[in-house]
């Protein structure tokens, strides 16, 4: 179970070297090295272990991977290390915590799947979470939209959403073309790495040497850690625990980003951060006990 943990230990980490990353560099290059190296790294290793070439997806379906790469692994991405400027990387993470209830209100509004009243009651309490982190401010987040509501956080509920959507979208491509999820991801990532690429001389300065010099190594650790050391230990991992456990376990990620946030960036937490926490899993726990609640009564049906 300790390597669980350290998974999503790891994929913490990702967050803190993007907050230092993106003083060196400009979110587009941070982007376009993280994806093109991860890209490239995956599909070598699709190639090594199955032996098809994932660029066929890319024949085949190329409006669509174009689509849903943008949507992934360019727009996401880029608005959240951009508002890491701007944020602090706990507050970014924390909403990590709030992506299972993404999920459920993207589904209801797209399949019309009927919402049980403890998840309702699960979802309210944890939105009450969300409230009292919008409403704490910090670092420079700029002008505000609504009352105590500010641009920078609207952009960062939109970046949650989208990649929610964008997953969901990714899950039915799987379905109605039977291609395999780690291929596609291989062929997403170098789509999205060109298309940053493509961008970066109309939006990024290029970075001088000296900024290579000092940064370079959390670009190196990025893609490390999530493309090579996070990508193994996650696929070993689901060989011996349920996706439902590896989904609870996640949870710890927005605690791990906050742990090292205060160890390594001199962040602080306020006591209206450790209530927002609270309630966050107060709902969280209701949600996901019906949840299962909801399914052992289904496999007993399904059993009878």
């Amino acid at each position: 179970m300790g390597l669980v943990f350290l998974l999503y230990a790891l994929a913490a980490s990702t967050m803190t070297m993007q907050k230092c990353a993106v003083f060196y560099f400009h979110p587009l290059i941070i982007l376009a090295v993280r994806s093109l190296a991860g890209g490239t790294i995956l599909f070598i290793l699709h190639r090594l272990m199955h032996g098809s070439n994932p660029l066929r997806l890319l024949a085949r379906h190329p409006f669509s991977i174009f689509k849903l790469a943008l949507l992934v692994t360019v727009t996401s991405p880029v608005i959240k290390v951009a508002l890491l400027r701007v944020m602090t990387s706990v507050k970014v993470g924390f909403f990590y915590f709030i992506d299972p209830i993404f999920t459920v209100f993207l589904v209801y509004c797209l399949y019309g799947t009927r919402i049980r009243f403890k998840q309702f009651i699960g979802i309210l309490v944890a939105s009450g979470g969300i409230l009292i982190v919008l409403l704490e401010k910090g670092g420079s987040e700029g002008l505000m939209l609504i009352g105590r509501f500010s641009w920078a956080e609207a952009l960062l509920v939109f970046a949650y959403v989208a990649n929610r959507y964008g997953w969901l979208r990714i899950q039915e491509f799987v379905r109605s073309t039977g291609c395999g999820a780690k291929e596609l991801n291989s062929v997403m990532m170098l789509v999205g790495g060109l298309i940053t690429v493509c961008a970066i001389p109309f939006f990024a300065p290029l970075p001088a040497p000296s900024e290579w010099y000092y940064g370079g190594k959390f670009l190196i650790g990025l893609v490390l850690i999530t493309n090579v050391i996070g990508y193994t230990l996650c696929t070993y991992l689901y060989r011996f625990y349920s996706a439902t456990f590896m989904s609870l376990a996640s949870l710890t990620r927005p605690l791990w980003i906050a742990v090292f946030g205060v160890l390594f960036l001199h962040e602080t937490l306020s006591w209206t951060f450790a209530l927002a926490v609270l309630f966050v899993l107060i709902g969280l726990s209701i949600f996901y006990f019906d949840e299962l609640r909801t399914l052992r009564v289904k496999a007993k049906r399904e059993s009878v």
